[in-house]
């Protein structure tokens, strides 16, 4: 069955390489949209990003290992 004009999918996170590389598939579906993690837009999901942007702070700055880290290789994908 064919479905025409109809939404499919809707990705917010893709995993594990983010954001998609130019000329990805799923960049080009048909009935799929993608969109660069907007879906966590709330005030309590803000909040939840805040705490562990601030625990990792502490951590680091306290000598310990930061459980959120950003690698050269994360940020070279980035665009």
């Amino acid at each position: 069955m064919v479905l025409r004009g109809r939404l499919r999918c809707a990705l917010d996170v893709t995993d594990p390489q983010e954001p998609l590389p130019v000329r990805h598939p799923l960049r080009r579906a048909e009935g799929a949209i993608l969109t660069p993690h907007v879906g966590a837009i709330s005030r309590s999901v803000r909040h939840e990003i805040a705490t562990e942007i601030f625990s990792d702070l502490n951590r680091f700055f306290s000598g310990q290992p930061v459980e959120n880290r950003v690698t050269v290789d994360m940020l070279d994908r980035m665009t």
